[in-house]
Parts: structure tokens; sequence; C-alpha cells
């Protein structure tokens, strides 16, 4: 039977309670002064770290934040990058010069008859590939890493992926997934996560404008053995 809980945290309560008693008359179970203190001492030290830890996770927490934030508003406000790239597309448009693209090194469209389907006619691009094999790392900040691959059609460009996320206590309520965030590689870095939060399930979805690929789901289980990478959909 196990008698020190295994969350770190709880380990440091339980010896901060037990210190004090063990105090009290250490000889009468078979200790002495010196020890108590010393399992005392180190029980505050370990206290003391935690305390800096999760300030140290806090601060990290605020600074992704800020850091998505300022991205965000780097792309999506007005008058900014996704504004400013809009006006060189109708200026291009407009003069009928090509060339603009190549000059501020963006992509030209597609020709106005469209790309070919995978049926060989020509049409809608096919929709996003579906995320697969999945890698997860931890960080020493708490942070969580989540890496995929995704097999998208040849030809397209502009995909990006919308990640969710769902914890233990979401999953014994209503299974409803939290949106995270979008990002353009296939990589993500979850800093939000709540501590002793297990298992945690990942949903990511390829998006490229209004075409949506099948979501993927990926299950994080801490303190026992990484799954095994997820395989390609496609492939199975």
């Amino acid at each position: 039977m196990r008698i020190v809980p295994k969350s770190r945290s709880r380990t440091i309560e339980f010896y901060e309670t037990r210190a004090p008693v063990w105090a009290e008359d250490p000889a009468a179970i078979g200790l002495t002064a010196e020890r108590v203190a010393a399992v005392a001492d180190r029980a505050a030290e370990a206290r003391d770290a935690l305390e800096a830890h999760l300030a140290a996770l806090e601060a990290s927490r605020a600074a992704t934040a800020r850091f998505y934030a300022a991205t965000d508003a780097l792309h999506a406000d007005p008058g900014a990058g996704a504004d400013t790239i809009a006006t060189i597309k109708n200026f291009a448009r407009t003069t009928d010069d090509p060339g603009v693209y190549v000059r501020a090194m963006l992509p030209a469209p597609p020709p106005t008859g469209g790309v070919r389907s995978a049926r060989g006619g020509r049409g809608s691009a096919a929709s996003p590939g579906t995320p697969f094999r999945f890698r997860v790392s931890l960080l020493q900040d708490g942070a969580v890493g989540l890496a995929w691959d995704c097999d998208n059609p040849t030809g397209t460009a502009g995909t990006v992926y919308e990640v969710f996320r769902r914890t233990a206590a979401g999953e014994s309520t209503n299974g409803r997934f939290d949106y995270l965030g979008t990002v353009g590689e296939k990589s993500f870095l979850d800093a939000t996560l709540p501590p002793d939060a297990s298992p945690v399930t990942y949903r990511v979805t390829a998006r490229r404008g209004k075409h949506l690929g099948r979501p993927a789901r990926h299950t994080v289980r801490f303190g026992q053995e990484t799954p095994a990478p997820s395989q390609n959909p496609a492939a199975a």
C-alpha cells in the first residue's frame, strides 16, 4: 500500500502535517529530534520551491498569453498584417500586374479556371488532411509541446490548425473541448494547462479557408508511459 502520495504537492503536505506530530515525542516512535527537524526543514524548502515554481509557471503563462495576443494583433488588427496583404492583392488586381506578388513576396492566386481535383477535373481543391503521428513533450515550466504530421493535398497552401483541449474535469461533465488557438505550423505550445490535469485530450483540425479536414484526437496521461504515435487514418 502506498503511504506517501504520488503528487509532489501532496507529498509536501504529507510531511508538513506529520513533522509537528513526530516532534512531540520522537523517541516514542523510534526517532530523534534531529531527524524530525531535518524532515521539517526539507519540507519547508520543498514548500518554498513549490511556491517559486508556481510563480514562474504563472509568469510563463502570462508571457505566452501576451505573445499570442501580440501575434494575433499583428495579423488581425485593423490596418495590420491581414489588411495590408489585402491592399497589396487589390493593387495587383486593379493594376493587372502579377509582378506585384513577386515584389511583395506573396504567393500569386491560382488561375481563375480553378485547380485540378483528385479526379482530374477542375473545381475546388480537396479538403485538408487529418493530423496524425502526434508527439508530446513536457517542458520544465510545465507547458506541453504538441506536434503532429498532416498530409495535405498537393498544390494547396495556407493550411492552419485549430487546437482544442479537454481535461479530465471537462470529460466528466459535458465533454466540451475548449479552444486554445490556431497555428500555421504543425506544432502547438500549451502553456495554460491546469496543474494535476490528467488525462488531457487534444483535438486538432486542419483548416484552409472554408475547407475543414477531419479532426484528430490525442490523449495524454501524465505520469504514465506516453501512448504510441497515432497512425495516419488515410493509410488505415
